[in-house]
């Protein structure tokens, strides 16, 4: 829809889901975080709907990364060896040393694809011909926040780009991080797609970072996820359809079952200024009296609700996004802030 205003019109948008659709959260411009805008330019603001979810069922959405790309390199990472010399088809096979967990099951191992997705054993196998997701056909159990024909530098002469892996930590949480750097595509010399796996460790919290398409995206890509039988899943981009992934914008893999992080959390900071991700099993609960002040880019997810208490407030040029199986809820509203609130919880 469109609509043309008068300069300084404040608008509130009201996302109404369908009967079998929640809303998840707005994206666009940066002031479109809670729905509320001020027409003092043209303004274009997207809100995201999922469908309802069944326990189990995987979702892919926008939400931003504990740190959005961060290059391995530039951390003194050294790049990861291919298995052969055409480092074009092939994988390496983890057999245990992680540590995550996936629909409610805990995993250690893994196969990183120089495909630009990783599998779960036992499902699973290396392919250039990406898939829709859902799709019982094998390769199952598939994270893929690139999936297409790329062919890294093994140093036969053919190909481009490295490959990384590391553990990193900010001192509290821990990660498992997988990077594809400037991955060429197969028989195509000037393309290059730079991307990571965020992989929360002890968690089934992970994240799709993009960093470079050049010059765009391959014509044939999945960005997705999906389990072991291939029947449940979701496509946030396939072949065209869906929405494109883009540099900066971070992507998440939810699921509503099995989470192993926290049940319940409650974060009560006077203000938020950081880059930060609220993850629980059950509930995550926001305030009372908190702000989230730019330029913070905050991510609230919970399996059955999240709730923001009296006095919580999003400010100007700050990101909200919260995503919760059942519900996103208010208690004891201010109406100083109503108008903005309104936007969240229809």
């Amino acid at each position: 829809c469109s609509e043309t205003y008068n300069s300084g019109t404040v608008v509130t948008l009201t996302p109404t889901p369908a009967a079998d659709s929640q809303f998840v959260g707005w994206s666009g411009d940066s002031d479109c975080s809670d729905g509320t805008v001020t027409m003092n330019s043209n303004r274009s603001c997207t809100a995201t709907f999922n469908s309802d979810t069944t326990p189990g069922e995987i979702q892919v959405v926008e939400a931003p990364a504990p740190f959005g790309y961060f290059s391995l390199a530039s951390l003194g990472v050294v790049p990861y060896d291919c298995p052969s010399v055409a480092c074009d088809d092939t994988a390496w096979s983890f057999t245990g040393g992680f540590d995550f967990y996936w629909l409610g099951e805990h995993r250690d191992s893994l196969i990183w694809v120089t495909n630009g997705y990783i599998y779960l054993p036992p499902a699973g196998s290396v392919t250039y011909q990406n898939q829709d997701v859902p799709d019982p056909t094998d390769p199952n159990n598939v994270l893929a926040p690139f999936w297409t024909d790329l062919d890294l530098d093994g140093g036969d002469g053919v190909g481009g780009g490295r490959w990384y892996l590391a553990d990193l930590t900010d001192g509290v949480t821990h990660w498992h991080v997988f990077e594809w750097e400037d991955a060429q595509q197969w028989n195509l010399p000037g393309t290059s797609h730079t991307f990571q796996i965020w992989i929360e460790i002890g968690t089934e919290n992970i994240w799709f970072v993009y960093d470079s398409f050049v010059p765009g995206l391959p014509v044939a890509l999945t960005v997705g996820a999906e389990d072991a039988t291939g029947t449940n899943g979701h496509a946030y981009y396939y072949n065209g359809a869906g929405t494109p992934p883009m540099p900066g914008v971070d992507l998440t893999v939810l699921t509503t079952s099995g989470c192993a992080g926290p049940m319940n959390m409650t974060v009560s900071h006077d203000v938020i200024g950081t880059t930060e991700v609220y993850a629980a099993c059950d509930r995550v609960d926001l305030g009372p009296d908190l702000s989230i002040v730019h330029p913070a880019n905050v991510t609230a997810s919970a399996g059955t609700e999240v709730v923001l208490h009296g006095g919580f407030n999003v400010g100007d040029g700050a990101v909200f996004m919260a995503a919760a199986a059942s519900a996103v809820t208010i208690t004891e509203p201010d109406e100083r802030r109503q108008a903005g609130r309104e936007a969240l919880t229809e």
